[in-house]
């Protein structure tokens, strides 16, 4: 399965934790997608079975902020951990010569239910998601290497 884009900003403070939910497993799929397509090659990488936790449903404000804040450093862990993997192997973009650089992700300090948080979270996920297409970018170019041969 190809993950490359396909995902799809949160729009709505009343559905914010379903589309969260929605976003987060996104980026774990494709962190798995990609760690997978990469274990397949060297055989050398742990691939985590990456899933999204269920919000506890008592104290809902206050876990839906421990539950958001745990899950955004989780995304930033897995998407550097995929990051990290391919510059190691020296997959590296090669128009540029460069190697990815690690995301750095807004982590909430509150949970206050407001346009600045949905619009932080949206551009987490942004970030997210187009650092994990440009490895899905270098992973098609090393796909098309081993395919001629």
């Amino acid at each position: 399965m190809d993950y490359q884009k396909g995902y799809v900003l949160m729009s709505d403070l009343t559905t914010l934790t379903s589309s969260y939910r929605s976003c987060v497993q996104h980026v774990y799929d494709k962190a798995s997608w990609l760690l997978n397509a990469i274990n397949n090659v060297f055989m050398d990488t742990d691939v985590p079975k990456y899933a999204v936790p269920d919000l506890s449903d008592k104290l809902i404000n206050r876990n839906a902020y421990i539950w958001i804040k745990h899950l955004m450093q989780d995304v930033q862990t897995a998407v550097n951990s995929v990051v990290s993997c391919y510059n190691y192997h020296s997959l590296i973009d090669w128009q540029t010569g460069e190697p990815t650089n690690a995301v750095s992700l807004w982590i909430p300090n509150s949970l206050s239910l407001n346009d600045e948080l949905l619009n932080n979270l949206n551009n987490d996920f942004k970030s997210a998601n187009d650092t994990l297409d440009r490895l899905f970018n270098i992973q098609n170019d090393l796909n098309s290497i081993y395919d001629s041969f």
